[in-house]
């Protein structure tokens, strides 16, 4: 498991004290057209005696008097105790035997915080930021090896991926390869973000990237992931989603929100590139 997932189990510890599939194949045009909030955020009027400071997170106040934090918090520790148990976020053979575990602690979630008084993904300025994936149940992400499909190469496997929410709208994927072992190539796809008319279904759309060692490879072709029933818990440090792509059995994502520079630290940590993905006379630091 990467060292970055740990932390999560103490922050979920704040939770009562808070309230304040990728999928291969042709970009096509985004069936998700609503933006994020913070791309057409609205100045307060000027007789707005409180106007929202940028960033805020507005918490539905009837919702908070009556939400069980408590159980949130419960079922948040038991996705950890799932995710302890990983070497690295569910992909590798003998890490699927705990994806029984791990679908049942996020389905247990996913109903704990169907009263939740956080504000719609789309409205929440905390999907903003880095994020790193820290489990999954996707037998199709699996089968891949991650985003690009090259995870499943010879001697070849996925060390770790990082997803960056952009206010503009942008989206940045960051996915780390290890080779016999270490991890020596990063792959950056590079795209923009969006919902459905509720908010609650986020779509990723990738145009360009850094794949295989070539800078916005033409052979690389684009991909797409949508995920549903999208949440964040109430301290910010945990968001799931499920795979939108049709099949019967859809698997759930984990992701861990960093702090700034974690995600940072870690490429330098590994001599990453810490802008653009692994390229000829791009191969970070030596």
């Amino acid at each position: 498991m990467s060292a970055l997932l740990l932390g999560v189990a103490a922050a979920s510890g704040a939770l009562l004290c808070a309230p304040s599939t990728m999928h291969r194949g042709l970009a096509a045009a985004p069936t998700m057209l609503r933006p994020h909030a913070a791309s057409v955020r609205m100045a307060a009027p000027a007789d707005d005696p409180s106007p929202l400071p940028p960033g805020a997170v507005l918490f539905d106040k009837a919702k908070h008097e009556c939400y069980d934090y408590e159980a949130e918090a419960a079922a948040v520790e038991r996705v950890v105790e799932v995710l302890t148990q990983l070497s690295g976020f569910g992909v590798e053979g003998a890490e699927r035997r705990l994806w029984p575990s791990l679908r049942a602690s996020c389905d247990a979630l996913k109903d704990a915080m169907a009263e939740s008084a956080a504000p719609l993904p789309i409205n929440d300025p905390r999907l903003l930021g880095d994020w790193e994936l820290v489990g999954t149940t996707s037998a199709s992400f699996a089968m891949r090896g991650g985003l690009s499909g090259l995870g499943r190469a010879p001697f070849t496997g996925p060390e770790a991926i990082f997803v960056t929410f952009e206010g503009s709208g942008e989206v940045t994927a960051r996915e780390v390869l290890k080779f016999f072992g270490r991890p020596v190539v990063l792959n950056e796809l590079r795209g923009r973000f969006g919902f459905d008319d509720k908010g609650l279904r986020i779509q990723e759309q990738y145009f360009t990237g850094d794949v295989g060692g070539q800078k916005d490879n033409p052979q690389w072709q684009g991909a797409t992931t949508t995920q549903k029933d999208v949440l964040i818990t109430a301290d910010g440090m945990v968001r799931i989603g499920q795979a939108d792509d049709g099949a019967s059995d859809a698997g759930w994502f984990v992701y861990k929100k960093l702090e700034p520079g974690m995600m940072q630290g870690y490429l330098t940590e590994k001599k990453l590139p810490l802008k653009g993905g692994t390229t000829v006379g791009n191969v970070g630091g030596g």
